[in-house]
């Protein structure tokens, strides 16, 4: 290989890593410009050539390779009904939306060696970037506290109307709460994984860094008050815990661990909405003819909506062109509410796999599920934890919102799914690579 295509090859594939790295920064921002960055990478990526061996190298083994197939297999589901539409506008938008299911499984199975050197950094900058999203968002929040009255004199009021301007969605300036909150529970997790398998917070000033984010990330999930946030981080610290109960020799780490038990119980219980909730289901209705109670939880009412669709449409599903007729049909039934109303809101599901269910049939949500639950059980084998933390994570998240979507949710999940699959793996020695 001569001097000027070596540089050629070497430009283009420093490129496809930068633009890959800059997605994983810049995932916790603004939405819009995610779109250029990814069509860099693709740009980039098809400019290194060489796509048979790339592809050769990188789908070697059965794991990466059926996680490939089965993506590409949801996504021309997906893209099948534009076929057959009527509406061919909504299916194509909906094709679009899920482009991501297509364009990250071929663009890491196409990565070279330079991805997997760098591996750990796409981890630091997405956590990074969370540590600094969070404080615009509370410099933010301080802004619209702090105003002057017709003196001059510096006023300050945390809330409005009764709300708090630290709280909820008022905080999250860039995302929906659930996508902010799934973010920041994603970030501690790779925050234990880097200090427990690479040792980066062994000094005592690094310790006392550590904690520090780590209780930053936890106030910032409480202030969101994301029921599936904060669950989602419950779930998480009960892994780690029982990890520190059983795994670990040192009676200091079993008496961290049991104290932290105590804390998360009565962070789950102060937790506002999650109180609402119960109390709803609680007090809920039962006696009416709608299928749950008037006074129901919405999402228990979009979900029975959705099983009555299941029911009627069990193998075919009903597909995208007529989801939002259909479903607010079934919805305005059960609720009784006005037609102005349901085409107002045009709920979704909010379980992405009832809604995978109710648009493709059983062959979609199976597709769905074999997403979890395949590499669910071989990262466990694997002992490859923080896969399964982003997958238990992510999977908790699909039961209470339809993230493929939303891009902030469909990106988030497709980016980081395959880079566990094709970049990140725990036992190096198993995968073969080589420079490309």
């Amino acid at each position: 290989m001569n001097k000027n295509r070596l540089g050629y090859h070497n430009f283009v594939k420093g490129a496809s890593l930068t633009f890959a790295l800059i997605i994983a920064f810049w995932l916790p921002s603004y939405r819009w410009i995610l779109s250029d960055f990814i069509a860099a990478w693709v740009l980039f990526s098809l400019l290194e050539f060489n796509f048979k061996n790339r592809f050769k190298l990188n789908l070697s083994n059965p794991f990466s390779n059926t996680l490939f197939v089965l993506q590409l297999i949801l996504f021309l589901l997906i893209s099948v009904e534009i076929v057959y539409s009527d509406e061919k506008t909504s299916v194509l938008k909906n094709i679009l939306q899920k482009l991501s299911l297509f364009l990250f499984p071929i663009l890491y199975a196409l990565s070279g060696k330079q991805f997997k050197n760098k591996k750990y950094l796409f981890l630091k900058l997405f956590v990074l970037s969370n540590i600094i999203i969070s404080l615009i968002c509370l410099a933010s929040a301080t802004y619209h506290a702090v105003s002057f009255d017709e003196n001059g004199s510096l006023i300050y009021k945390h809330a409005i109307y009764g709300y708090s301007f630290y709280r909820q969605s008022f905080l999250s300036v860039f995302h929906h709460r659930s996508y902010f909150s799934l973010y920041l529970v994603f970030s501690t997790a790779i925050m234990f994984y880097l200090k427990e398998k690479h040792e980066m917070f062994n000094s005592v000033m690094k310790k006392i860094l550590f904690w520090l984010v780590i209780v930053f990330f936890i106030l910032m999930i409480y202030l969101l008050e994301s029921r599936a946030g904060t669950i989602s981080l419950v779930i998480l610290s009960a892994w780690l815990i029982f990890q520190r109960i059983f795994f670990s020799d040192r009676l200091f780490n079993k008496i961290i661990a049991i104290i932290s038990v105590i804390a998360l119980i009565g962070l789950l219980i102060s937790n506002k909405r999650i109180k609402y909730t119960i109390n709803q289901i609680e007090n809920s209705e039962n006696k009416t003819e709608t299928i749950v109670g008037k006074n129901a939880p919405e999402r228990l009412i979009l979900w029975k909506s959705a099983i009555q669709i299941i029911s009627d449409n069990f193998w075919t599903g009903i597909g995208n062109e007529h989801f939002h007729q259909k479903f607010n049909n079934i919805y305005k039934k059960n609720t009784g509410k006005s037609e102005k109303f349901v085409l107002n809101v045009n709920y979704n599901v909010h379980n992405q796999f009832l809604e995978e269910f109710v648009l493709y049939g059983i062959f979609g949500f199976l597709l769905l599920i074999s997403l979890f639950i395949y590499p669910i059980i071989i990262s466990f084998k694997r002992k490859n934890y923080l896969f399964l933390s982003f997958l238990l994570i992510t999977g908790f998240n699909f039961l209470f919102e339809s993230m493929l979507n939303t891009i902030a949710g469909i990106v988030f999940f497709a980016f980081f799914f395959n880079y566990f699959i094709f970049v990140f793996n725990e036992e190096d020695k198993k995968v073969i690579r080589s420079d490309i």
